[in-house]
């Protein structure tokens, strides 16, 4: 039998994050919200496998 390959592609888009020369941001924001719903669970549900 022959052997399978397995590719996960993830693929986002974020806006661009601007250098903090400002003290409140909107994108920051955009950015930390990805990491905690998406990123972060994904990586849990990486480690159980």
């Amino acid at each position: 039998m022959n052997k399978g390959y397995l590719l996960l592609v993830l693929h986002s888009h974020l806006p661009y994050i601007r250098p903090p020369e400002y003290d409140y941001f909107l994108e920051e924001n955009w950015l930390y919200e990805a990491i905690v719903e998406s990123y972060l669970p994904l990586l849990d549900v990486f480690n159980g496998l």
